[in-house]
């Protein structure tokens, strides 16, 4: 459940969840060049990933 400072700053009702990501962006060698955090209204988004799978 979001914090009051998200409650406020993303203007959510009561009882709307949020989903809170990390994301680590990898360079093509392997090694982590940049980290992100997003918090965004559970009601009004969603996540849609594609991820290749190795053999």
């Amino acid at each position: 459940m979001p914090s009051p400072d998200e409650t406020r700053g993303l203007a959510i009702p009561d009882g709307v969840p949020v989903v809170d990501v990390f994301h680590t962006g990898i360079d093509q060698d392997g090694q982590p060049f940049e980290v992100t955090h997003f918090v965004m209204r559970a009601d009004l988004n969603g996540l849609d990933y594609n991820m290749p799978v190795e053999d």
